[in-house]
């Protein structure tokens, strides 16, 4: 009997537990809630965030692209032997051997111009030739400032139609995922899409 009574404190005690732990694992919520948590887990919703994340990154992209660049372009020191052919002031062919070290690099700054579709740039090189061999010497070039201008013209102004189209696809592209999500003056929605995107 005693045995009995054991049994069955501990099978109450565990159906008790086990009861307690179902009544904390429930959440009570709204109905606005609800609705809200459906709207974002929907498959609408999801496709709407997706198509406003690449708006997004090709928002910023093009708002990179209209910030000036600083470039750097170089050649780490190459060696170079070889035989060119010359003519000789007889009209006669000898071989010239060049036997030589060099380096160079170039820095630019450079920017965009989108009402033309070109890009100006200032740019600044050195190069160093060494010869090698008898009689070996060194040479520098050196350009401390040049000013380019690239300005395609037969062609599309990319920049000035993509200053048009870009932000005004990016808006698009809020206001279909605030719609997916309902009730888009809504301040946690926008707080929850900033988060989302990463956006400012």
């Amino acid at each position: 009997m005693r045995r009995i009574y054991i049994a069955m404190c501990c099978l109450w005690a565990g159906i008790s537990g086990v009861c307690a732990q179902d009544n904390t694992n429930k959440v009570r919520i709204t109905l606005r809630q609800a609705i809200q948590i459906a709207q974002l887990q929907s498959v609408d919703a999801a496709v709407a965030l997706n198509e406003l994340r690449t708006a997004y990154w090709e928002f910023r992209t093009h708002r990179a692209d209209q910030l000036p660049e600083v470039i750097f372009t170089g050649t780490l020191p190459s060696y170079s032997k070889q035989y060119s052919k010359y003519q000789q002031s007889d009209g006669s062919y000898t071989y010239v051997q060049n036997n030589a070290l060099g380096l160079n690099g170039e820095i630019s700054i450079a920017q965009n111009i989108a009402l033309t579709g070109g890009k100006i740039a200032l740019n600044t090189s050195l190069d160093f030739t060494r010869q090698l061999g008898s009689g070996a010497y060194n040479e520098f070039m050196s350009v401390p400032v040049s000013l380019t201008l690239t300005q395609p013209i037969f062609g599309v102004n990319d920049q000035k139609w993509k200053r048009r189209i870009e932000p005004v696809r990016y808006q698009e592209a809020k206001a279909a995922y605030m719609e997916k999500r309902g009730e888009c003056n809504d301040r946690y929605h926008h707080e929850l899409l900033q988060l989302t995107v990463g956006g400012r």
